[in-house]
């Protein structure tokens, strides 16, 4: 294995990741992702981010623009409510990286 593939795994390994289209489509889900939300990759792949979060709270502008910003190349980090499979309210220490010419 090259370096960086090896870092990507041992980074894989350890953290839960997933991966959004920029329009917050589910792409990619890893391992540690899925045991946190009870899902299997199978089950979101393809299905909007909005699945993880509480309804109301998808129509407000805070929303739209989170995913605005993100798709416009912005990096967003905190700590965000979240819901599980079984909509248990899950807190989340996150990173939102967009990828950029990619």
């Amino acid at each position: 294995l090259d370096e960086m593939t090896a870092r990507t795994q041992a980074i894989s390994r350890s953290m839960a990741i997933i991966e959004f289209a920029p329009d917050g489509t589910i792409l990619e889900a890893n391992d540690n992702f899925c045991a946190v939300t009870g899902y299997a990759i199978d089950e979101i792949r393809g299905k909007h981010h909005r699945i993880f979060c509480e309804e109301p709270y998808t129509r407000t502008s805070e929303y739209v623009n989170f995913w605005r910003d993100l798709a416009n190349g912005q990096a967003m980090s905190g700590t965000y409510l979240r819901l599980d499979k079984a909509r248990r309210e899950v807190w989340l220490e996150a990173s939102y990286m967009p990828i950029v010419n990619a």
